[in-house]
């Protein structure tokens, strides 16, 4: 892996972080440490839709766990995995489904420190995992975030049926933390937040992860820490471009920024389904500068199929912001391929294409050498003549449809 930037002789605007609006945020503020289940009324702030701290079957009963806590509510061994805080002291945790009864889901919920802005941008994430279980062998997706302007109640153990304005969409399972990150539009003033599943199961992808002691108890269970709901505010630096491309198993990717004053660095953020990511570089800004910069990095381990990256540009004062996501496909499926290469007569052309091919061969300058039309597709392999090409390198495509596949091979003798 590499990088470079240099300064360019010659809208996208990222912003930074504003207020948290959940107060509490990571659960590690309480009057009281919590001492068996479903005491999540225990952390300053938070509390359960069911409306009781307590254990009531027939009910929603969302847990609190916090360092020092007993009864199973203490870390690292809790009632159903061991697990740490992702930081502080305190965590909660919440059931997105039970295989029965139907529908069955808990539910955690705050009053925000004020309320949405309407027309603001939020940004929104939360930490969560399934810690290492024991028990909940089960997965789902639709852990989403409810803002209301009013507080939700679950009168039961069924699902709130209001859509949420963020969710995660795939089947979430990990035993270590991960981030969520997301961004909404607010369109009204709500100042009440409910995290959890809001669909039924019909609506949700129930996965079985792990083989547990007790089918008819496995849960899908997520701990959750860190949560942040924050407007965006500007930062005196401007995202010019950030831009990717495939070459073989290399993925090169640019950005060009203009104005940049106090920027301190950018983390390079690569994931496989565009909401988890993970950091594969830290690259120093320039920090202040009139002049566009061009940035560089060369990502020589990506994964097979799409690639989501996007830039966290971080200033001096910590500040931050995320970029857009840009997606890059490495295509492994080696749906075209050149031996011998390099060559001195012939070459040998592979392809897996289903349409009518053509192939062209041209020089580096982009002047056409050799033209074939290939109408039987049925022959997925043939031979081209090249004795009386100059030696040198050229570059090859293969035209199908509207797919093209380029390749280059050499030339010797």
């Amino acid at each position: 892996m590499r990088w470079l930037f240099t300064i360019l002789l010659m809208g996208f605007t990222l912003g930074c972080i504003g207020q948290n609006l959940v107060p509490n945020a990571g659960f590690d503020t309480s009057a009281l440490s919590p001492s068996t289940y479903a005491q999540i009324c225990h952390p300053t702030g938070w509390s359960s839709p069911s409306g009781f701290c307590a254990l009531v079957y027939g009910h929603g009963s969302p847990d609190y766990y916090k360092v020092g806590g007993t009864g199973g509510a203490g870390t690292p061994t809790t009632f159903w995995a061991t697990v740490d805080p992702h930081s502080g002291a305190g965590m909660a945790g919440f059931g997105t489904y039970l295989p029965s009864p139907v529908n069955f889901r808990e539910y955690i919920r705050t009053t925000l420190s004020s309320p949405l802005i309407p027309g603001t941008v939020y940004d929104v994430s939360f930490w969560i995992t399934n810690g290492i279980t024991w028990l909940n062998g089960h997965a789902t997706n639709n852990i989403g975030i409810a803002f209301t302007t009013t507080l939700l109640s679950q009168p039961g153990t069924s699902n709130i049926a209001v859509i949420p304005q963020v969710e995660y969409t795939s089947v979430f399972w990990d035993s270590l933390w991960q981030q969520l990150s997301f961004t909404f539009t607010a369109t009204d003033a709500s100042q009440y937040m409910t995290i959890g599943n809001f669909r039924t199961d019909a609506a949700t992808t129930i996965s079985n992860m792990k083989t547990v002691c007790c089918p008819t108890s496995s849960a899908a269970y997520y701990y959750i820490d860190d949560i942040v709901v924050q407007p965006a505010i500007f930062l005196p630096i401007e995202l010019l471009s950030f831009t990717g491309k495939a070459i073989k198993n290399v993925i090169d990717l640019e950005w060009i920024t203009a104005n940049e004053f106090n920027a301190d660095h950018f983390e390079l953020q690569r994931s496989v389904d565009g909401v988890i990511f993970e950091v594969i570089s830290t690259i120093p800004a320039s920090g202040i500068s009139e002049a566009q910069i061009r940035y560089q990095y060369s990502d020589d381990a990506p994964g097979s199929g799409d690639n989501f990256y996007r830039l966290k540009q971080v200033d001096r004062d910590g500040s931050y912001k995320f970029s857009e996501i840009i997606v890059v496909t490495v295509n492994d499926d080696k749906e075209f391929e050149i031996f011998p290469n390099p060559a001195t007569d012939y070459i040998n052309i592979h392809h897996n294409l289903q349409n009518e091919v053509y192939v062209e061969i041209v020089t580096a300058t982009g002047r056409d050498i050799y033209t074939l039309f290939q109408e039987n597709n049925t022959h997925k392999s043939f031979e081209v003549d090249i004795s009386d090409l100059p030696q040198g390198i050229y570059i090859i495509k293969i035209i199908s449809g509207n797919t093209i596949l380029t390749d280059q091979f050499v030339k010797i003798h």
